[in-house]
Formats: C-alpha cells, sequence, structure tokens
C-alpha cells in the first residue's frame, strides 16, 4: 500500500535520525565482546553497573552479562544514541530488592559457576568487589573473606544488603534462583528498564545543571589547592530538586571532561576496569 509505505518511511527516518544524535564522547574503548565480557570484569559492564547502582540508590548492583548483546569493541570517540541502542537493545526491568548476605553470596556464586564457558550468566557488578578460584567445584569458587561491599566492608552472611537486580535474574534465570525470594522494595510496575536508566543518565550530565555543578567543583578544588578556601564557592540559583542535586553529585566521577560533537558539548567518559572480579589463577 504506497499510503502505509510513505507513512513507514517516514517514522523510520525519524528514528534512524534520532539513533544518529551524540549522547557522549568515549576517552578509551568501549568493551563488549562476547568472549571477554563474559568471562571478565570489563569497562562497559562497570559503567552500566555503577549507572544503576546510583539511580537506584543501592549498596550493590549486578545484573547478567548477556544484557549486553553488542559483541564488539567501540573505539575511543563519540557515542550516539545507536551505540546505546545495540549495546542494550532489550526492555531489561531492573529492581531494587533486599538480600541476605548468603543470597548475595550465592548470586555471585552463580554468576561466575559457568567460567570460562561464555555464559551470560557472568555477572557485572558494582559496590561489590570478590575474588574466585575457578579450579574449585562449582557454587564453591568465592573465598567469602574476599568478598567487600563498598561503605560496608566484608560481607556478612546474616546482614541485609540492598541491591539493584534485572527482573530476569529475580525470577531465577541464567540460575539465579538465589534471588527468587529477595524481598522487593519497588514493584514492577514502579521499576525503571537498563536502557532508559543509561538514556536518563546522559540527558541528565548533559545539562546545563551539571555543568554549574561541574563549574563550583572546580572553583572549590582551585581555592582549597591555593589555600584559599574561606567561603563556599558561588552557586547559581537553580530550581534542582535536592533529589536532583544529589543525584548529579553521585554521577559526577563517572564523568572525565566534556568535548564538542556535531557541533554539540556532550561530556565525555573514562570507563576503568579496576579490580572489581579478580580471578585466582
Amino acid at each position: 500500500d504506497p499510503k502505509l509505505v510513505a507513512h513507514v518511511e517516514k517514522y523510520e527516518k525519524i528514528f534512524q535520525d534520532r539513533m544518529q544524535i551524540p549522547i557522549g564522547y568515549s576517552d578509551v574503548e568501549f568493551e563488549t565482546r562476547f568472549s571477554l565480557v563474559r568471562t571478565s570484569e570489563q569497562n562497559s559492564s562497570n559503567f552500566f553497573a555503577d549507572i544503576i547502582r546510583i539511580a537506584y540508590g543501592t549498596e550493590v548492583a549486578i545484573f547478567n552479562s548477556g544484557s549486553i548483546r553488542s559483541d564488539c569493541t567501540f573505539h575511543n570517540g563519540p557515542l550516539r544514541m545507536g551505540d546505546l541502542q545495540k549495546m542494550l537493545p532489550f526492555i531489561d526491568i531492573v529492581l531494587k530488592v533486599e538480600v541476605t548476605g548468603e543470597q548475595l553470596l550465592q548470586t555471585l556464586e552463580n554468576g561466575v559457576s559457568k567460567y570460562p564457558i561464555f555464559e551470560g550468566r557472568f555477572p557485572c557488578v558494582s559496590g561489590v568487589r570478590f575474588a574466585f578460584d575457578p579450579k574449585k567445584e562449582p557454587m564453591h569458587r568465592i573465598d567469602i573473606g574476599s568478598v567487600d561491599i563498598l561503605g560496608r566492608g566484608k560481607l556478612k552472611l546474616d546482614e541485609k544488603y540492598q541491591v539493584a537486580v534485572k527482573y530476569y535474574m529475580v525470577l531465577g534465570r541464567d540460575g539465579y534462583e538465589a534471588l527468587m525470594n529477595a524481598k522487593q522494595l519497588i514493584t514492577v510496575e514502579e521499576a525503571d528498564d537498563m536502557t532508559s536508566m543509561v538514556r536518563k543518565f546522559f540527558e541528565l550530565v548533559n545539562t546545563a545543571e551539571f555543568a554549574e555543578f561541574i563549574r563550583v567543583q572546580e572553583q572549590k578544588d582551585k581555592l582549597m589547592e591555593g589555600g584559599k578556601l574561606t567561603r563556599p564557592p558561588l552557586l547559581r540559583r537553580t530550581s534542582t530538586s535536592l533529589k536532583r542535586q544529589a543525584l548529579i553529585a553521585q554521577f559526577a566521577p563517572l564523568i572525565s571532561g566534556a568535548t564538542m560533537v556535531d557541533d554539540k558539548r556532550v561530556i565525555s567518559i573514562n570507563p576503568q576496569v579496576d579490580g572489581r572480579i579478580k580471578i585466582i589463577e
């Protein structure tokens, strides 16, 4: 039908144009190859996990590496909306749950239980560090003494922890049965999906509000270096809510600077592998 073809072509062009919108700039190669992201910590998995942990205000974030579907290396340079859609094409709902230390340990154990097979269950984490020995039997590979929780110290099996995880995992998929009895702190209807959370991160940090926050921080650092910080740096009047200001402050460490892409100022990122998951050789 010629009318339907014209209608589809119109919206296909709108979609393709939107996919070319620059959302950021990566100072380093952004690694998403299956052979790496499904067997080891990578900068892409760290970056996405940090975003969902901060967005939900949890102590820990865990998602299965099978969520990242692009299977390629993005060279340093502009990041566009289409790149994000290629990396995270699914509507993966993320929940905020409460688990015991025992449940959290079993969740991490399951994540590394199939190593070195390229399994999508391999964990991508934020707020937690641990080491595992692949020579040991599955589900007994992690020494609990190696598990550190950001701000809480060593993992304690009987303590409670708030964790951001995918709804897919809470359903017990990919062997994550330990999460099936987790206490859900938000409902599925209230939850956001991972792709939207990352998109909203880029939208927030590319605002004038974020640029103002960075300006004030740089002014403060300069005054401190010169030993002249006698009063807080000037903050221009803003209607930003306290909650939004707090979110901006927490996202700031993920930003390395700003650059111009297609005559548009966008933030730069420099995600790194920082030893969250260590493999005992």
